[in-house]
């Protein structure tokens, strides 16, 4: 693989794993709240803060919970619930 997409690659997930953190931050939700409410694994939710690997899943996941706000909804529209 060319090595300047790998650095793109690297820099965006870096960026994006800043603005996790910040929009987790601004709505007041700790750690804890992602694990407990909103069923994420602590080490999962703390590797995507870093920077680290996200599946197609998640980030629409997230893409989803950050225009609407509610992470519960976004979630069963991932697995396809009709509740």
């Amino acid at each position: 693989m060319d090595p300047d997409i790998d650095q793109d690659y690297a820099e965006f997930l870096k960026l994006l794993g800043m603005r996790i953190q910040q929009m987790r931050k601004e709505r007041g939700l700790s750690l804890r709240d992602m694990v407990v409410k909103h069923n994420y694994h602590d080490s999962q939710w703390r590797r995507y803060e870093r920077g680290g690997p996200m599946n197609v899943p998640s980030l629409w996941d997230f893409a989803f919970y950050s225009s609407r706000r509610t992470w519960r909804v976004s979630r069963r529209l991932c697995r396809g619930s009709q509740t």
